[in-house]
C-alpha cells in the first residue's frame, strides 16, 4: 500500500517530498523491471450520488493512475501493466455494499477493456478444510462479478473446478519435486494437511480448458534452496524465476509485497531486511533519500534481486519472441536445457547471459513481425 511507502520515507529522513511526485516514481521503477502493481491507485475511490440519488463510484482517481498503466500511457519507455488487483479500494461508507462494489466495478472494466487484466485474489492459501471457504467467496465473485478471473494461491485441485481461473502454485508445490505435501505451515502452527502436487503436465490441460497459470516463491523456498528473491542467495536463484515460468508455460509470477519492511519492525529497510524467516522477503526496494550520499531529494531505489528478477524477465521476452518466430520447439529446448525443475536448474548466472546472446543471435537472423 502506497501508505507503507510514505511512513518508510518519513521514518528515514526528515526531508519533506512531494508524495505525488514519488508515488510515480515507484510506479515507473516496478514498471521498469516488469511488476504491476497489485493496486497502483494511491487512494481510495470516493462515492458520490448521481442526478437520481443512487450511489456511483466515481472513477476518476483510477483512470488517472491504473488506467494509464493499463493502457501504456502513464510513462511512455515502460510495458502497459499486465494485471491488478479486484476489487479497487472503494470508500464506499454505508451507501454501496461489497457486493455492489463488485458489481458496478465488474461492469466498468468491461465497458473500459480492463477487466481481462484484472484478478480476485480468493483466501489466501487454504487449507484443505478451508476450501468451503474458498468455493462461498468465489461465487460470490462469480455472481457480481462473473467477468473477473478469480486466482487461488494453491496447486491445482479438482475440488476447486469451476471456482478458480488462475492457479498459482507454491513453486515447492508444482509437482516436479515434492509429489506429496504432509504438513503445510499457517497461521504460526504447522498443520496437518496432506496435499497432493500434481505433476506439471496439469496445468498444461488448465490452459486447454482456458484457466492460466501463474507460481510465486516466498518463505518455504528455502526448503532444499529453491529459486526466491532472499538477500542471502546468488544472482542465479532470483534471474531463474522467470526462466522456470518460461519452462512449464506459466504466464504469470506472483510476489507479495515489493516494500513490506517499509512499515515493519525497525521501519529502515537500510538497517534491517529479516521478515518471516528470511532476509529481504516482501521487500525489494529501499527509500532512497536526500540523506544519501550525493542525492538530493526522494526516490526509488531497486535491489539487486529485483534487477535480477527484470533481467529473467526480459530472457521470458527474449523467449516469447523466438517462440512466435521459429516455433516453441527451439525456445522451448533451450529453457529445458537451463530449467531441468524448480529444485534444479543453472546456477551460473554468467550462463543466463550467455543463453540471451544465443537466443539474439538466433533473433537476429530470423523475419521478426511487429506482432
Amino acid at each position: 500500500f502506497w501508505s507503507h511507502v510514505v511512513e518508510g520515507h518519513r521514518s528515514v529522513s526528515g526531508v519533506p517530498f512531494d508524495e505525488e511526485q514519488l508515488h510515480l516514481d515507484y510506479l515507473h521503477l516496478l514498471a521498469a523491471n516488469r511488476v504491476s502493481v497489485h493496486r497502483p491507485t494511491r487512494e481510495a475511490l470516493p462515492v458520490r450520488t448521481d442526478d437520481r440519488g443512487s450511489p456511483v463510484i466515481d472513477w476518476t482517481l483510477f483512470e488517472e493512475t491504473t488506467g494509464k498503466l493499463l493502457d501504456g500511457e502513464l510513462f511512455d519507455d515502460v510495458p502497459a501493466a499486465t494485471s491488478f488487483r479486484f476489487p479497487m479500494i472503494v470508500d464506499h461508507g454505508d451507501l454501496l455494499s461489497v457486493n455492489d462494489v463488485r458489481r458496478l466495478g465488474s461492469r466498468y472494466l468491461a465497458k473500459k477493456g480492463w477487466d481481462t487484466r484484472a484478478f480476485y485474489y480468493l483466501p489466501d492459501e487454504p487449507l484443505r478444510r478451508e476450501y468451503g471457504q474458498v468455493i462461498e467467496r468465489s461465487n460470490e465473485v462469480g455472481e457480481f462479478a462473473p467477468n473477473i478471473r478469480r486466482l487461488v494461491t494453491e496447486p491445482y485441485t479438482p475440488a476447486l473446478d469451476g471456482h478458480v481461473e488462475i492457479w498459482c502454485p507454491d513453486i515447492i508445490s508444482m509437482g516436479d519435486t515434492l509429489r506429496v505435501l504432509p504438513f503445510f505451515y499457517k497461521n504460526g502452527k504447522l498443520n496437518a494437511d496432506w496435499q497432493v502436487n500434481r505433476r506439471p503436465s496439469i496445468y498444461a490441460e488448465r490452459k486447454a480448458a482456458g484457466d492460466e497459470v501463474w507460481f510465486y516463491t516466498c518463505t518455504s523456498a528455502q526448503i532444499a534452496g529453491y529459486p526466491n528473491l532472499f538477500i542471502d542467495y546468488g544472482i542465479s536463484y532470483h534471474r531463474s524465476i522467470p526462466w522456470i515460468a518460461y519452462r512449464y508455460g506459466f504466464t504469470g509470477i506472483l510476489h507479495w509485497s515489493t516494500t513490506y519492511n517499509y512499515h515493519f519492525g525497525t521501519k529502515d529497510p537500510w538497517s534491517g531486511q529479516f521478515n518471516y524467516y528470511a532476509n529481504g522477503d516482501g521487500n525489494l526496494l529501499y527509500p532512497g533519500t536526500p540523506e544519501l550520499e550525493g542525492e538530493t531529494g526522494h526516490f526509488a531505489v531497486p535491489s539487486l534481486r529485483l534487477i535480477a528478477f527484470r533481467e529473467g524477465s526480459e530472457d521470458y521476452e527474449y523467449l516469447s519472441l523466438l517462440a512466435a518466430a521459429a516455433g516453441e520447439l527451439q525456445s522451448g529446448e533451450i529453457a529445458e536445457g537451463m530449467v531441468k525443475s524448480s529444485l534444479h536448474w543453472e546456477k551460473s548466472a554468467l550462463v543466463y547471459g550467455q543463453a540471451k546472446a544465443l537466443i539474439s543471435e538466433l533473433l537476429n537472423g530470423l523475419e521478426i513481425s511487429p506482432n
